[in-house]
């Protein structure tokens, strides 16, 4: 077996070698310590994680490719977002800097919906706390009409809506 990173795989070579499965192997370091001491260039892009990473960038300057084309532009990048509109959950491939400048929205559609419904995931680029903001309309301290307003007039100030 083997994993991104190799965590997990010593945690679940732990408990198979417990339930009795023999001759558990596993690749050390997983994929990323193995292609970056190994590198013949035939890993292409970077290595998709099941984390907060979401993209890791794998190999050297040398064998390196990115594979990817922005959502935004078009232009080649191999960073990996979320929107933040977390009904939609889309996977962006962009620059961060493109990523930023789109507040983390794949569309417009997200960003009407994400004001509306107020599922807007927090981010580091982004001062407000959502979450907050959501505690607030269900517990009756802001009406959900007042909150959705000033969202959107942070947001228009910041994307151009």
């Amino acid at each position: 077996m083997y994993c991104t990173g190799g965590i997990r795989c010593e945690k679940l070579a732990v408990l198979l070698k417990h339930s009795g499965m023999e001759n558990v192997k596993q690749l050390d370091g997983g994929v990323i310590k193995y292609t970056n001491l190994h590198n013949d260039g035939n890993w292409l892009g970077n290595l998709y994680t099941f984390d907060d990473r979401v993209s890791t960038y794998i190999g050297d300057s040398q064998t390196h490719t990115i594979i990817g084309k922005s959502h935004f532009s078009g232009k080649p990048a191999e960073d990996m977002f979320n929107c933040r509109y977390a009904i939609c959950n889309k996977q962006i491939i962009a620059k961060p800097k493109e990523y930023k400048e789109h507040f983390g929205f794949c569309s417009e559609k997200c960003i009407d919906d994400a004001i509306n419904d107020l599922n807007i995931r927090n981010v580091d680029f982004d001062n407000i706390d959502y979450n907050e903001l959501r505690r607030k309309v269900k517990s009756g301290e802001e009406s959900k009409e007042k909150i959705m307003k000033n969202i959107f007039e942070h947001f228009s100030n910041t994307i151009n809506l």
